[in-house]
């Protein structure tokens, strides 16, 4: 998505809205674009981000669907998502009022082309709302199959004429021998899931550790040795911790990573995630839940099996007893 913003920002000077739900995502692609001097006006075009539940919140406050001062907006975007489609179904909010609002605040609503990041993830409701807001042609969907977090598998409007599909089935961020393992594992798993592997992209390892991260800090230190001997900084780790006592499980990671005497940027706290690391030399801490989108030269899974396989495992446990009991 963002190779394409950036395509559709220097041939042509559009200016790309890109939309995540992911909150460290919209940080870390607000630190890409910074460090890659591009901004965001009307008249100079470039690349914006933002969560797409904090734009359709700036939507609905200017249209009047938020038109209650108190609501507590997360805990009803739902239903003012499924108002506002409502109220354009009806003829009650017509495309001339959204139009109307776009031209009259362009810097916060006119965009060339708006991005979905996980569009396969939306809700039907949010869908709808994206639909209403724009016309087909401007939406640039990307299409994460059997990548579903949020519920069941999003459906955008079939292909006309006005749309065209682009498959993407060769791995571009994952190296070769990462794309080789993820197919072994799928097909161990019994998962109908492939990638085809990059062979312009070689190398890539996968190191299985027992115990905890904190246990071995020479291996952070190899890690971190590795990453810089190859051109890379600490910005470009990425440290990934469980999202079920994430507090627990950040802190003994975030207090390993400080006992080294490194700089840490926490985004598991609510707070820290929302401002981009200011610093080449920031570790980035993030749950599983976040790191979606995110990318790391090398990237560290904090308690994978405890806190994920074993969920995984106790599902099948459960069905495997269900069935039994039944025959």
């Amino acid at each position: 998505l963002l190779q394409t913003a950036m395509n559709q920002f220097k041939e042509f000077g559009h200016r790309t809205l890109i939309l995540t739900y992911n909150v460290a995502l919209v940080s870390d692609i607000k630190r890409t674009m910074y460090l890659m001097g591009v901004g965001s006006s009307v008249e100079n075009g470039g690349v914006k981000v933002n969560t797409v539940i904090s734009f359709l919140r700036e939507i609905f406050d200017e249209l009047g669907v938020a038109g209650r001062p108190n609501l507590d907006f997360s805990n009803h975007y739902k239903s003012q998502c499924e108002e506002f489609d409502e109220l354009l179904a009806s003829g009650a909010l017509s495309k001339s009022d959204v139009q109307a609002l776009i031209y009259k605040q362009p810097e916060e609503f006119f965009f060339d082309f708006v991005a979905v990041d996980e569009a396969q993830d939306c809700p039907a409701y949010e869908v709808a709302v994206l639909n209403g807001l724009f016309e087909s042609e401007k939406l640039v969907i990307a299409d994460g199959v059997d990548q579903n977090l949020r519920g069941a598998q999003a459906r955008w409007p079939q292909e006309t004429k006005k749309t065209q599909t682009v498959p993407l089935k060769k791995c571009l961020r994952m190296k070769r021998n990462l794309a080789v393992f993820a197919n072994s594992v799928a097909r161990c798993a019994g998962i109908d899931w492939g990638i085809e592997p990059n062979s312009s992209a070689p190398g890539g390892r996968v190191l299985i550790l027992e115990g905890a991260c904190a246990d071995h800090p020479e291996m952070l230190l190899g890690l971190l040795r590795e990453a810089e001997h190859e051109g890379n900084s600490a910005v470009d780790l990425l440290y990934c911790v469980p999202n079920k006592q994430s507090g627990q499980a950040s802190g003994s990671l975030t207090n390993a990573l400080k006992q080294l005497n490194w700089e840490v940027w926490n985004g598991t706290d609510n707070e820290e995630r929302r401002k981009p690391p200011l610093s080449i030399d920031s570790h980035r801490v993030v749950t599983f839940q976040s790191c979606r989108g995110l990318e790391g030269w090398c990237v560290v899974l904090e308690q994978l099996d405890v806190h994920v396989l074993s969920d995984y495992y106790r599902t099948l446990d459960a069905e495997t007893t269900s069935n039994s009991d039944h025959g």
